[in-house]
């Protein structure tokens, strides 16, 4: 009799044991996610893409994740591993975190920096005269807005497009004063902080005053228009302490302007702005103080709202950065290229259009190089380049 009482006792706790054992798990609190292998740093070279990864123990819950390039995050990133876009040169010290987090809390690894070598292409970081190509990846656009003539608009710590121009045969302007339309860009605040101004006036343009303006500003002018007849005009230009650059400008007939770039390039300079009035083409043009060696090749396409994706994909397709477009003054536009000498690796170009902000393309790195409204067909179109 005991040995049977014995057999039905331990059968009695064999059977318990799995509701013991569930009840001990359900009591189980989740705790914080722990990291168990960092992010490792990444060597690539330019075109290539960098995968980085993480393990960690999720602590008894489900995490999520969320990874950041230079502190921003990126959308989309919500795995355990993250691979880049085919870097730049200008991504070279770039770096890469990720956050893990369930419902006890959450972890941040280490950050792991990215290199890309060799580091020999232009331009390099922080050059305003290049409309923001390779200075800010995973940038986010903040507002649209117009100004009209007589009107200043200050962005602080924003960077932002050139401004908005217009091809076509249909009348174009207002009988009075256009409105410039424009997009700025919120910044990491891991690169030098900008400011971008958009100014309009209403009178008589004289270079020499324009430019008086622009440059007291201590600013690099990164887009013109001139509206004949109505004697308005609006600038864009991009501020940056500290401002070491030295300007030069020229009035031209428009059979000169592709001879006049090639000139201020092979002296180091960059045309940051065209436009035409009065049957004269007017070009502001960029030196880096103390750079006393790069040379640049130059190309000067002229497009129409039908060739423009064309002309830009060839430009790009040859190592351009798009670094001016103005309105040529037959409806038609004025794009100038700059590469560094020898340097004819092609750029990544996109085009969008639509009256939309193409916010994805400014997030993947793109920066908006032109912006154009077609007044025969009503359409907008994005030019951007990496």
């Amino acid at each position: 009799m005991p040995r049977k009482l014995e057999r039905t006792s331990l059968l009695a706790v064999a059977a318990l044991l799995p509701v013991l054992l569930l009840a001990a798990c359900a009591s189980r609190s989740p705790v914080a996610p722990t990291i168990q292998v960092q992010p490792a740093d990444q060597a690539v070279s330019p075109g290539q893409a960098a995968t980085f990864s993480v393990q960690a123990d999720d602590g008894g819950a489900n995490a999520s994740y969320q990874w950041t390039w230079n502190g921003w995050t990126i959308e989309g990133a919500t795995g355990s591993s993250f691979t880049t876009r085919p870097a730049e040169t200008v991504d070279d010290t770039s770096t890469f975190a990720v956050t893990i987090m369930n419902s006890a809390g959450s972890v941040t690894t280490r950050e792991a920096t990215l290199t890309v070598s060799p580091v020999p292409r232009a331009p390099r970081r922080g050059d305003l005269r290049f409309k923001g190509v390779g200075t800010v990846p995973f940038r986010e656009a903040r507002v649209q807005s117009n100004i009209t003539c007589s009107s200043l608009a200050t962005n602080a710590g924003l960077g932002g497009t050139p401004l908005a121009l217009t091809t076509g045969s249909a009348p174009a302007l207002p009988a009075h004063c256009r409105n410039w339309a424009y997009v700025t860009m919120e910044q990491p605040t891991t690169v030098p902080s900008e400011n971008v101004e958009y100014v309009g006036h209403l009178g008589s343009i004289e270079m020499p005053d324009l430019m008086t303006q622009a440059y007291a500003g201590n600013g690099v002018v990164t887009s013109l228009d001139l509206v004949d007849g109505n004697d308005n005009y609006a600038w864009s230009q991009v501020k940056s302490a500290p401002f070491d650059y030295s300007t030069i400008w020229y009035v031209v007939l428009p059979d000169d302007v592709a001879s006049y770039v090639e000139y201020e390039g092979a002296h180091g300079r960059v045309v940051t702005a065209v436009a035409s009035h009065a049957g004269a083409a007017w070009i502001v043009s960029y030196r880096w103080d103390g750079d006393t060696t790069t040379v640049f090749e130059t190309s000067v396409r002229g497009a129409t709202a039908a060739t423009l994706g064309q002309v830009a994909s060839e430009l790009s397709g040859a190592g351009y950065i798009i670094t001016a477009v103005g309105r040529d003054g037959t409806g038609g536009l004025l794009l100038v290229g700059n590469r560094q000498q020898g340097d004819t690796m092609a750029r990544p170009l996109a085009i969008a259009n639509g009256a939309e902000v193409p916010t994805d393309l400014l997030l993947r790195g793109y920066a908006i190089v032109a912006y154009v409204f077609d007044t025969d067909t009503s359409t907008w179109t994005w030019i951007a380049q990496q």
